[in-house]
């Protein structure tokens, strides 16, 4: 092997080690935060998304049951491990799951409305994938993103909701991410995204959500109809699958 080639490989081993010690250390101050509070696995909000993934995925449902749950604040994240804007994440250094609660990113343009047990689901089907062996979710973010998204459709309409109330309580905020990447709002008011720099990229898109307010939420709407059509159906089941038989 060219001897620089090697360097470079070794080089990034060293970092991605460094980035995962670094995570873990985050993650054990998290826990022991004054925020933190254990999930009490006899409630409610707990037993109907664990049932739910017993009867949809039993080949992990043990693994799944065995995950650690917290609650915990969004500054208290943001103070042990510099994450922002997450009403919850899954852990796949430690096999933790933590849920906080609030309005973020798009709260002035998007409100989305997921009750506690339906954050709790999403990041079980996130510690689905890793049990069936992803090791990562870097590389394949947006199918682990479309499958965690797409696995709570079944479970949220069980609780009686239709597909226009799942869109707008619990998926706009991430169909949103996906109207911008098939539309331009930069380039339709001149800007060369380019050439910006994050000062002027910023001021553009708080630009961008006055301008098009409505025409963004009309677009995240549309995708999230879309996705549910893609994967809260029959087409959820092939997706499954393909999902589950890659290798990561």
């Amino acid at each position: 092997m060219n001897i620089e080639i090697y360097r470079q490989i070794t080089k990034r081993r060293e970092q991605i080690n460094k980035n995962l010690s670094i995570h873990t250390e985050g993650i054990e101050k998290l826990k022991k935060h004054y925020w933190t509070k254990g999930i009490d696995k006899s409630k409610k909000a707990y037993r109907d998304p664990i049932r739910f993934i017993k009867q949809s995925y039993p080949d992990v449902f043990k693994q799944v049951a065995n995950v650690n749950i917290y609650s915990t604040t969004a500054s208290a994240i943001k103070s042990c491990l510099r994450l922002e804007d997450a009403y919850g994440f899954f852990s796949t250094r430690t096999s933790d799951i933590f849920l906080t609660f609030g309005q973020f990113e798009y709260d002035e343009l998007i409100k989305i409305n997921p009750t506690i047990d339906e954050i709790l689901c999403h990041e079980m089907l996130h510690a689905v994938s890793f049990f069936r062996g992803s090791g990562g979710f870097v590389r394949y973010a947006n199918i682990e993103e479309d499958f965690a998204y797409g696995g709570m459709i079944p479970y949220i309409r069980s609780k009686g909701y239709n597909d226009k109330e799942i869109a707008n309580r619990t998926l706009l905020a991430y169909c949103l991410s996906k109207h911008l990447q098939n539309k331009d709002y930069f380039k339709e008011l001149g800007y060369d995204r380019k050439k910006m720099s994050h000062s002027d990229f910023c001021s553009a898109w708080a630009r961008i959500r006055r301008v098009y307010k409505n025409g963004l939420r009309k677009g995240a709407f549309e995708e999230a109809m879309e996705f549910i059509k893609n994967f809260g159906n029959k087409r959820a089941i092939r997706f499954e699958g393909r999902f589950s038989a890659l290798e990561f």
